[in-house]
């Protein structure tokens, strides 16, 4: 290959010849082949198909989605990386397979290429019915430039799975900035959060307590006093005032010394509780 490619260096000669015969290839019989192949034996084909360039990329798909090892599955997506990387676009068709694990594997890819340039390709994949590709697009916008990335997560902050709810937190959590506490905190303040289980304000209040952000305190404080008279131990007053607490700060922990000695029991029980975790370290 490397001496072709001395020889018709931009493919005018023997490019279409070759598209054709890569186009002609069965994926799936190399798929079962390079299953069985050493790793030696893997690099050789892919590094030919790496030389091939972007017509190797329906070859190197099929290949990711029928091989049954690992090993192949990992070595079909690197080539697909380095196939893609300066023109991810190339990798559009596969987002609208039928197969979810095709379209989660080429989402994977894209966060491997990250960057501004898969950032629409991402949004689109965002919408996929499948969790599992849902989730993968999460984690593939780690890799994002920031200011791209939080559009695109905060609308799975107020999603039912629990397991999509968690890995978008783990992705939030990486940009330590008031967009990402305001983000959070506009869920606490949403009308339906007290209606969301209870595992899901846990996630969070965690979230919004491991950003250590005195922007979120005015609104956690209103939670620990919120009901007056016939305010109730509930889970989110408790969950609320361990924010503060582990937030630390001194305007936190201000807020938790005053509901300490509120003539409240339900205030008060819940500041004292959430101070208790500080005797106890």
């Amino acid at each position: 290959m490397s001496f072709l490619r001395e020889l018709d260096p931009d493919d005018s000669l023997a490019g279409e010849h070759l598209a054709d015969t890569f186009a002609g290839l069965d994926g799936g019989a190399i798929a079962e082949h390079l299953d069985e192949s050493s790793a030696e034996e893997q690099a050789k084909f892919l590094a030919l198909a790496v030389a091939q360039g972007p017509t190797a990329i329906d070859l190197g798909t099929s290949v990711m989605a029928r091989a049954t090892k690992a090993r192949t599955r990992a070595a079909a997506t690197t080539m697909l990386c380095y196939l893609c990387s300066d023109q991810p676009d190339l990798l559009a068709p596969y987002l609208a397979d039928e197969r979810w694990y095709v379209v989660r594997n080429t989402v994977f890819i894209l966060g491997q290429i990250g960057g501004h340039e898969v950032v629409e390709l991402l949004r689109f994949a965002a919408a996929h019915p499948d969790a599992r590709v849902r989730r993968q697009v999460v984690v593939s916008l780690a890799n994002v430039p920031t200011e791209a990335r939080l559009p695109l997560l905060a609308p799975h902050l107020s999603s039912s799975d629990l397991r999509l709810l968690a890995t978008t937190l783990n992705v939030m959590a990486r940009h330590r900035a008031p967009a990402t506490v305001r983000s959070l905190v506009r869920q606490v303040q949403a009308p339906n959060f007290e209606s969301r289980g209870d595992e899901h304000q846990r996630l969070i209040f965690n979230a919004i307590a491991e950003l250590e952000d005195d922007n979120a305190v005015p609104t956690l404080a209103a939670l620990v006093h919120k009901g007056g008279w016939f305010a109730r131990l509930t889970p989110q007053r408790l969950a609320a005032a361990q924010a503060l607490f582990r937030i630390g700060t001194e305007k936190a922990l201000a807020v938790l010394e005053e509901g300490i000695r509120s003539s409240h029991e339900a205030v008060r029980q819940a500041c004292l509780d959430a101070m208790a975790r500080k005797a106890a370290a």
